[in-house]
């Protein structure tokens, strides 16, 4: 009768293991002998397929979350403010972002850092730099903030050594300023940036800074559900501390302590203008406490899309029963000051305030080096929904100041930046009848009535969607293959080469739940000749159809090999 030996290579018990899917099991003693005639195969493979059946997101140790945003104001309404001479009041519906000036200081205090000069460090041969880097420094107000710009970069390989970027903050002098997502260390090993060179000029007009503020959250180490992690987040960022212990006591008017959403008289110390985003020369100034920046922050897992979505970072507009509505609303002008008249032109108002990322990074808590999680885990491509803005000199007021102007913050950013109630073809017609309304559901309603023509829009929004990350790239291959480097090879023939050391072949149509599981049907056999061998160290490498590492499998992965000892007659 035949003699089977079955040994079990296990990546939970091996010592050495490189990666998940990759892994050396040592077999005790001096291992098994393998003779003459022996035949050595697969007979079962479990692959841990936990991380593509459910699509988890694996956070590998403890990290902390930082963020930075700006607030803005969606200028749909006149009430309470005091528009600059010469404003447009909101015939435009533009987007203004709150700003304080540096009137409490010398403007020889401060100095605006114009462009930055980056060098490709001496081991680089080809291509470096390219890179979005996130600066931290001292703003007009005395607050240390995070604001992200574009690193230019080139290929040494072209001739090109040197590249010069665009910066334009003005920063507090006698502070430092440097950058911190990427540090300047990793932008040395990682991006091939050897040096940058700082280009500054001297201030002489006030300077109008953004309100900037920063917010940290944890998240601890885990295997999540999308779901999950957002529901994480989204509870994180919603927290109102003001109600956290109970009985808390607080002021009229100080109901809530978020970082996001803000009385106007709460957001500094200093008077604060709100300064439109696309060119900077219009402004006003609110008479009364206006709630500014998000009432709803909300991160959500599009199961539909398999993506990441932000669906609120906006404060909507509500009707008077409270429901979420879009309107139409009348623009108006205020010509050289004289008072607020309207233009009998209309536009669709979907939000009242937000705000937008300046800064997205994580950190390890273990020692602060950085984790890659907006992009790599979530999927958000950062180029994209961070705002960029430069201080330029403008005429406001009857002057002329250095202001904020934003290159993605504006109303055609929505759904890139923004957020905003979602404005489909449906808005248009009436569906109640009453508050000024006369007009039946098939007749197109006139606009010029008191209150403004609104439609209850639901919860649905203009989402700022994610990268399609979530393993369908991984998923687009039919098989795994389970290489083994061992004392024994069997030769697959391929396209372009001749791999000896895959021993089975593994489909994926036999994936259930988490695991992909195959019998010796898929084994390569391999009978031994010549010298006793022994098996002592086997490698196993579970790899895609391609070749390449699984880079989409968990750590409870395991190969059983049989061995069938050769029959004499």
């Amino acid at each position: 009768m035949s003699v089977n030996t079955f040994i079990e290579c296990r990546q939970k018990k091996s010592k050495q293991v490189v990666n998940n899917g990759d892994y050396t099991t040592k077999l005790s003693g001096q291992g098994v002998r393998i003779d003459t005639g022996d035949q050595i195969q697969l007979n079962k493979a479990f692959i841990d397929t936990l991380a593509t059946s459910t699509n988890r997101i694996e956070i590998e140790e403890d990290i902390t979350l930082q963020m930075s945003h700006v607030f803005y104001s969606d200028n749909w309404t006149d009430l309470g403010k005091t528009y600059d001479s010469g404003s447009l009041g909101n015939t435009t519906n533009n987007l203004y972002v709150p700003c304080t000036d540096s009137g409490g200081s010398p403007v020889s205090d401060f100095e605006r850092v114009d462009r930055v000069v980056a060098q490709a460090n001496a081991l680089v041969y080809g291509t470096w730099g390219n890179v979005d880097t996130t600066y931290s420094y001292v703003d007009v107000n005395g607050t240390r903030v995070q604001h992200t710009f574009f690193i230019k970069g080139g290929d040494v390989s072209k001739g090109v050594s040197s590249a010069s970027s665009n910066l334009g903050f003005v920063y507090k002098k006698g502070t430092l300023y440097y950058p911190v997502y990427p540090s300047f260390i990793d932008l040395d090993a990682k991006y091939g940036i050897g040096d940058l060179s700082y280009y500054t000029s001297p201030v002489s007009n006030t300077v109008y800074h953004p309100i900037n503020i920063s917010s940290t959250l944890k998240i601890p180490t885990g295997s999540y559900d999308p779901d999950h992690l957002a529901k994480i987040i989204t509870d994180g960022l919603s927290v109102n501390d003001k109600a956290i212990t109970s009985g808390s006591i607080f002021a009229d008017k100080e109901a809530i302590d978020s970082p996001y959403l803000k009385n106007s008289k709460d957001l500094a110390t200093t008077s604060v203008t709100f300064i439109e985003t696309k060119d900077g020369t219009d402004s006003f100034i609110l008479a009364f406490d206006h709630w500014v920046g998000s009432n709803i922050v909300s991160l959500e897992y599009d199961n539909e899309t398999e993506r990441m979505a932000w669906t609120y970072l906006h404060m909507p507009l509500y009707d008077t029963s409270g429901n979420i509505i879009t309107q139409v609303t009348q623009q108006t002008y205020n010509p050289g000051g004289t008072g607020i008249v309207p233009t009998g032109k209309y536009f669709w108002s979907s939000r009242n305030s937000g705000i937008a990322w300046t800064a997205l990074a994580a950190t390890k808590d273990k020692d602060g080096s950085v984790y890659d999680f907006w992009t790599a885990k979530l999927g958000f491509d950062l180029s994209k929904l961070l705002v960029r803005y430069t201080n330029e000199l403008k005429p406001l007021g009857g002057g002329a100041g250095l202001v904020p102007i934003f290159t993605n913050l504006s109303t055609e950013d929505t759904g890139t930046t923004t957020t905003s109630g979602f404005l489909g073809i449906d808005s248009a017609v009436q569906k109640i009848f009453g508050s000024g309304a006369t007009t039946k559901f098939f007749q197109v309603p006139s606009y010029n009535v008191t209150p403004n023509f609104s439609t209850a829009i639901g919860t649905e929004t203009e989402k700022i969607f994610s990268n399609d990350i979530f393993f369908q790239e991984n998923n687009k291959f039919g098989y795994y293959l389970i290489d083994i480097n061992a004392s024994f090879k069997s030769d697959i023939i391929m396209e372009d080469t001749i791999n000896r050391t895959i021993q089975g072949i593994v489909s994926r149509y036999y994936e259930q739940q988490s695991y992909t599981s195959a019998t010796s049907d898929a084994a390569i056999a391999y009978v031994h000749k010549g010298e006793p061998i022994y098996l002592r160290d086997l490698r196993i490498r579970i790899l895609k159809s391609d070749g390449t590492l699984a880079d989409n499998i968990g750590d409870d992965n395991t190969v059983y090999l049989q061995v069938v000892k050769r029959q004499d007659d």
